[in-house]
């Protein structure tokens, strides 16, 4: 793995990471987190194939 795949595999982690944590301040608010979990569903997945590599 080259350095920037490294810098944009730890990009895509920290930003799943805070996309988790606002998705769970909706839902003790008791706002619709549907969108936010498509973007983590996506976001998952490009760290997958980011992985793979």
């Amino acid at each position: 793995m080259r350095f920037s795949t490294y810098d944009s595999t730890c990009q895509i982690a920290q930003e799943i990471a805070e996309k988790i944590q606002q998705r769970n301040q909706y839902e003790r608010r008791g706002e619709k987190t549907s969108k936010l979990t498509v973007t983590i569903r996506t976001l998952l997945q490009n760290l997958k194939e980011k992985i793979a590599l």
